[in-house]
């Protein structure tokens, strides 16, 4: 049996004097990722990307949806099921520059780390298909 999950994430930007950078997390052992997870009954997928992630980066401030960064869809197995999820990404921009909070962030979560657009894209993803479709959205034009 075949089961459709959706679910919704994405990432943050910030402006420094050396140009933008964006944020990506650490949950598994290797590999980074966007923070991303399920929508919740009565929530938007913006508002389920906003909060997911405030929970897996500690960041605590509003955000700014910028941007669609695209859709992935990807199928495994659990137990007896395969699970066939659709996950939409936004870009977000933090309206004050604040740090995350570590002890506000998901226990899940071993590292948040801000890159370059340059360095971002050479850095390993727990997927091929999320590196391409970041790198491919933060170097064309943004779209809404």
């Amino acid at each position: 049996m075949v089961q459709k999950e959706y679910s919704a994430g994405g990432t943050l930007i910030r402006h420094t004097p050396d140009g933008p950078e964006y944020l990506l997390i650490q949950i598994r052992k290797h590999g980074y990722e966007l923070p991303k997870g399920h929508i919740e009954a009565g929530e938007s997928v913006e508002d389920a990307a906003r909060r997911e992630i405030m929970e897996e980066t500690g960041y605590t401030q509003p955000l700014k949806r910028l941007s669609s960064l695209g859709t992935l869809e990807y199928s495994f197995e659990r137990g007896e099921e395969t699970i066939h999820k659709h996950v939409t990404y936004f870009l977000f921009e933090a309206t004050t520059s604040l740090p995350t909070s570590p002890d506000k962030r998901s226990k899940r979560t071993r590292a948040v780390r801000w890159f370059s657009t340059q360095d971002l894209c050479k850095q390993p993803f727990v997927s091929q298909a999320l590196r391409t479709l970041l790198c491919s959205a933060l170097t064309e034009p943004p779209s809404t």
